[in-house]
């Protein structure tokens, strides 16, 4: 499977570069907008999905949340532990799973999280398999629970796919990454539509990219939805 290929491509880039330090803009905004106000943030229980090199959940626990992450890179995982025991931030992980986040999803209870996050992980899956992924996600969600994904959308630069497959990118600044799926609006609403949940904002990035005269454009769609009923 493709899936087990990325695996073996990320590996290789967690245990060789520097990569992650930094959370994602759109993260911390979603974060701020529903959680900022909480008196104890201790009580907030947030999930991410592929948390890579632990960039969002470093700045989640920075900001005093309870974080738990699954990652399927050991290199990663590594990473993680040196940074958060450097940082004596150890005690504000509930749980850190090594492995398929399909699988270990069913490690946690159902209605549980506060807010599960996705960082253009779930799209190294495939799309029906990222659909299962997906509503796991939104079981383990209480109600009221927030989830954000971001996911590239298509006619980005390096997208050539036809329909929903995975594809390995060979130019622009996701080359190199193992394979990725694009998708337009309208699969992105069929991807992440469920009776569960109601879309709390859609909203498309645009980054372009001057190529010897040429603009070139990475599109990236953050979904962020929020859960109706249990």
């Amino acid at each position: 499977m493709l899936e087990e290929k990325n695996k073996v491509i990320w590996e290789n880039i967690f245990s060789t570069r520097e990569w992650g330090k930094y959370p994602s803009l759109h993260v911390v905004r979603v974060i701020a907008k529903n959680f900022y106000d909480v008196e104890d943030r201790t009580k907030i229980k947030i999930l991410e999905v592929g948390a890579g090199a632990g960039a969002n959940i470093w700045y989640l626990a920075r900001e005093g949340f309870s974080i738990s992450a699954i990652e399927f890179s050991k290199s990663a995982i590594k990473k993680i532990q040196e940074r958060f025991k450097q940082e004596n931030l150890t005690d504000r992980i509930e749980m850190l799973l090594e492995g398929d986040y399909y699988e270990k999803l069913d490690s946690f209870r159902n209605n549980y999280f506060d807010c599960i996050i996705d960082v253009e992980s779930i799209i190294c899956n495939s799309y029906e398999r990222s659909k299962s992924i997906i509503n796991k996600i939104y079981n383990k969600l209480k109600k009221g629970g927030i989830f954000i994904s971001l996911h590239f959308g298509k006619n980005s630069w390096g997208d050539y796919s036809k329909n929903r497959e995975l594809i390995e990118v060979y130019e622009g600044p996701i080359s190199k990454t193992g394979f990725v799926r694009f998708l337009d609006e309208k699969d992105i609403n069929d991807l992440y539509s469920n009776n569960k949940m109601k879309y709390e904002f859609i909203h498309l990035d645009e980054y372009f990219y001057d190529i010897n005269d040429k603009i070139k454009c990475l599109r990236e769609y953050i979904v962020c939805l929020r859960k109706l009923i249990d």
